[in-house]
């Protein structure tokens, strides 16, 4: 799958929890989890199910980093991963943190101005943030081009809007094949 998103989370499909629009599908990957908002007809057209392999691709504009103690923290997004900076990469507006969870390697595009009032830097102890969004599913191809036309995601913006943040998650069949 050809995507500019940075962060590609490998994992099963442990769960699905559905609703009377949306479903929640769980994956495991590794000794994380990540959770996802689908709807339910997402679900059905992609014939989603536990033990399916899946790739969750997250867009690093999409990661919201917290410094400091999380814990006492209350908020509404359904991931939250404990890890390490591995780099900061900073521009004149924007930059680049990268951090590893365990075995997983997260890049959160976040402001320069973000950076510097948090004091980033390479060992600090950060929690990643991914909101479990609504989702819908789509083809990946009408979002880049027509390329990858036959290949199905999930991903976070409504039908007709242009691609943003997204989470994007691609089904594998056991023979490699894509649904």
């Amino acid at each position: 799958m050809s995507t500019s998103a940075r962060n590609r989370v490998q994992g099963q499909v442990i769960d699905i929890h559905s609703g009377e629009v949306m479903c929640l599908v769980t994956i495991q990957a590794g000794d994380h989890r990540l959770v996802s908002s689908v709807t339910n007809e997402g679900v059905n057209e992609l014939q989603l199910k536990p033990k399916d392999s899946v790739t969750a691709v997250i867009k690093s504009t999409e990661v919201v980093l917290i410094k400091g103690e999380s814990g006492a923290l209350k908020i509404s997004a359904r991931n939250k991963l404990k890890g390490q900076v591995t780099s900061v990469q900073k521009g004149e507006a924007m930059g680049l943190i990268a951090v590893a969870v365990g075995s997983l390697q997260f890049g959160a595009a976040i402001t320069r101005q973000a950076i510097d009032e948090m004091q980033l830097a390479v060992g600090d102890t950060v929690t990643v943030v991914i909101k479990a969004t609504g989702s819908h599913a789509d083809e990946i191809g009408m979002q880049q081009g027509g390329s990858l036309a036959s290949q199905r995601v999930v991903c976070g913006h409504p039908p007709d809007a242009p691609a943003r943040g997204c989470l994007h998650v691609k089904l594998k069949t056991k023979d490699g094949g894509i649904r």
